[in-house]
């Protein structure tokens, strides 16, 4: 069935519950209220409550009070998150506690409530076995870049492989393609990431917030999922729910004077009863990029984002529909010297489908997910061209069936299978890999429980995969098929030392089944400028990676600090053949191992300190030499000064960051180090509200000092220095 026709289908049975048969008997409602207090006592406004199980939301009033109506009886989980006070999660069953008031401690430092990325539900992040990061929107408003990438890199553990400001992947521990999953609103996108110049083609804007996993998390995420996952979360279609149908719309404006550019996003949702729809649009241009030597020709950039949801929430079931079409092209930068006046360039072509349904059984709660992908890619070799030089065409097939089990002996959790197709055709007059198709089937089971002191969670999945490649003639190759299965397991703990410490400990294996890339690639590849031959004997990757961490949350102080050891057995690289010029894909043992830290220091309401670290080496243990692309350590340290509201203007901040990174000289052969070097950027803004509008402004100076640098992690190290001095100012506004 293709994914049109299945989506048809699901839209058919949400619409099921309007013709339900006479006399069957409706799920039993009732209404979840109550109140939040501070301390003191005293009520508490403008907290945001999340009915997490509904994907409901809203906020306390000026008495502190909140209320959801005609919500199913059965066992909730609420959050309650605001600005200067500690996040709640409160587990309830209704009817029993049809009323849940609650009373919130104060904390200067902003914590972000739960996270879902780690677990098959979701929880709280001090709470995780899991070692997780999350940006929330404070953080993204002031995130450098538009990629995902270039949005999470100041994270610990993080880092952004780029090119132009199209191109931003995220690296993860030194891991990154096709090691490193993407999933944006529940969908794992298959955006041909092999290709060192092929980033996620995903909209950060709009998020509520970007979580990441850092290390193994194949238990829930399958193959790929070997170095961590990035999970894009976006918010809700709204509804109406014993409110009054509604319509409002938000507006958004950056512009950007390095690379000079401009940005623009349109956003309206409303809703009547239990429908809701939200449709967002974002176009992006930018010119070349400028550093403190000079301009850097052909890496301008332009992209078109229409994101489109729409949600059903009825008696016995909740629904929801969404697309995203995304155009892009991208210029791609060359040495000036080998390839001067080079103009080649991308134009990407994604569109997502994506549908699922949400149903109670019971105490229990069964999910369906069916998802559809097309990720077309042109790439081109001049700009006055006609012709494709290499085309590439990838569409994915999804479905996954969940099973939410309320908590048995303690433990709560899913059992879940999950089905993927996905199928990649070439075009242009190049070639590198054939055509294929592949198919992956699996099964998984994941729980988690607290047990007094103790946190313990653990996992375990099959996975079996196929892949078969059309015979080419251009390539010089037969029709073949390959075949794997993959066994990966999870087990974490956390221990509440006392209350404001903990001490986590997290096992985990991942894996990897190699891609058409791997197995059958015959030709020159742009992205490592290199002749790449593949290798049809490759097997599976296999990690066996271990943490190990001490996290404390205070009012004042949010912190952790731990070491990783992964260990990659059948780790896939590239290995010179000759000279650097033929590159063929092989086999050998990988150790990576590291250390983050972080902490947030706030002892007053006015001021907050940030300080993040990080050091990490990466072996290829057969060959005995580095691996490529290990990041150079890394510290920052930021203040930030926030003063009382003042009259209109609310929560005006200003902040300074330094961040130094040390010189990289453990190299991979062919490889090139860059010096040690620091940077200071600077941010202020805050938020005007007026009798009807909101406006939000945020100014953001990237390289104040405009220092000239080598970013180690930039496909042109060798042939540019890093973009000089970039002023963003950023402008929201809702209406």
């Amino acid at each position: 069935m293709r994914a049109p026709s299945i989506l048809l289908a699901l839209a058919s049975l949400l619409a099921a519950p309007a013709a339900r048969a006479q006399g069957e008997q409706p799920i039993r409602r009732t209404v979840l209220a109550g109140a939040v207090t501070d301390a003191e006592g005293g009520p508490l406004a403008a907290v945001r409550v999340l009915l997490v199980e509904a994907n409901r939301r809203a906020l306390t009033d000026a008495a502190g009070e909140y209320a959801f109506a005609d919500v199913p009886l059965g066992r909730h989980t609420v959050t309650f998150t605001r600005l200067g006070v500690t996040p709640l999660v409160q587990r309830v069953t209704l009817p029993i506690e049809g009323r849940l008031d609650v009373i919130l401690q104060p904390s200067h430092v902003e914590l972000p409530a739960v996270q879902a990325v780690a677990t098959s539900t979701s929880g709280g992040v001090f709470a995780s076995p899991q070692p997780v990061s999350v940006l929330e929107l404070g953080g993204l408003r002031t995130a450098h870049g538009s990629s995902v990438g270039d949005a999470l890199e100041g994270l610990p553990g993080l880092r952004s492989l780029s090119m132009s400001p199209g191109i931003g992947k995220p690296v993860i521990r030194g891991l990154t393609s096709n090691r490193v999953v993407v999933i944006d609103d529940g969908q794992r996108l298959e955006t041909q990431q092999w290709g060192s110049d092929h980033a996620p083609n995903v909209e950060t804007i709009g998020a509520s917030r970007i979580e990441v996993l850092r290390g193994p998390a194949s238990v829930l995420y399958g193959s790929d999922a070997l170095g961590g996952v990035v999970n894009i979360v976006r918010p809700p279609p709204p509804d109406a729910i014993g409110s009054n149908p509604f319509l409002r719309m938000r507006a958004g404006n950056a512009l950007h004077s390095n690379p000079r550019g401009v940005e623009a996003t349109l956003t309206g949702e409303g809703a009547s009863g239990g429908v809701g729809t939200r449709i967002s649009f974002t176009r992006r241009t930018t010119d070349d990029v400028r550093t403190p030597v000079a301009n850097l020709h052909n890496t301008g950039n332009a992209a078109s984002n229409l994101d489109a949801t729409a949600g059903y929430r009825g008696d016995r079931i909740h629904g929801q529909l969404g697309t995203v079409i995304r155009s892009e092209r991208i210029e791609i930068y060359e040495d000036p010297e080998q390839f001067p006046g080079f103009t080649g360039y991308q134009r990407i072509l994604e569109n997502r489908l994506n549908g699922r349904l949400s149903a109670r059984v019971g105490a229990h709660r069964l999910e369906l997910m069916l998802t559809h992908e097309r990720n077309e890619r042109r790439e081109f070799e001049d700009v006055l061209s006609p012709h494709v030089a290499l085309g590439l065409l990838a569409r994915t097939v999804a479905a996954q069936l969940s099973y939410h089990h309320r908590p048995l002996l303690g433990f709560g959790g899913t059992i879940g299978l999950s089905l993927l197709d996905d199928r990649f055709e070439k075009f242009g007059h190049e070639t590198l890999i054939p055509s294929s198709s592949g198919r992956t089937a699996a099964v998984f089971v994941f729980e988690q429980a607290e047990l007094g002191r103790w946190t313990v969670s653990a996992g375990a999945r099959l996975d079996g995969r196929r892949l078969a490649a059309e015979a080419d003639s251009a390539l010089g190759l037969a029709a073949e098929s390959r075949s794997w299965r993959a066994v990966t397991g999870n087990a974490g703990v956390l221990y509440r030392l006392s209350g404001p410490l903990a001490l986590v400990l997290n096992v985990g294996r991942g894996f990897r089944a190699p891609s058409a890339a791997d197995l059958f690639s015959n030709g020159y590849h742009e992205g490592t400028r290199a002749f790449e031959v593949g290798d049809p004997s490759l097997g599976v990757e296999t990690s066996l990676n271990a943490d190990l961490a001490l996290r404390m949350q205070t009012s004042v102080l949010h912190a952790e600090i731990g070491t990783f050891a992964n260990r990659i057995r059948d780790y896939i690289y590239l290995r010179p053949v000759g000279s650097l010029d033929t590159l063929v894909h092989a086999q050998g043992d990988a150790l990576l191992r590291g250390v983050e830290a972080y902490a947030d220091y706030a002892p007053t309401v006015a001021l907050a300190f940030r300080f993040t670290a990080d050091i990490m080496r990466g072996q290829n243990a057969s060959l005995d030499v580095p691996l490529p692309l290990i990041p150079p350590a890394r510290a920052s340290v930021r203040v930030r000064v926030q003063s009382r509201a003042r009259g209109m203007l609310q929560a005006p901040y200003g902040a300074v960051t330094w961040e130094g990174h040390g010189a990289q000289r453990r190299l991979h052969p062919g490889d090139v180090g860059t010096a040690g070097y620091g940077l200071v950027h600077l941010a202020a803004g805050g938020v005007i509200t007026g009798e009807r509008r909101v406006l939000t402004v945020d100014l953001l100076v990237r390289n104040a000092l405009d220092h000239a640098h080598r970013n180690f992690m930039s496909a042109y190290k060798t042939i540019a220095n890093a973009p000089a001095r970039s002023v963003t100012l950023r402008l929201g506004m809702d209406f």
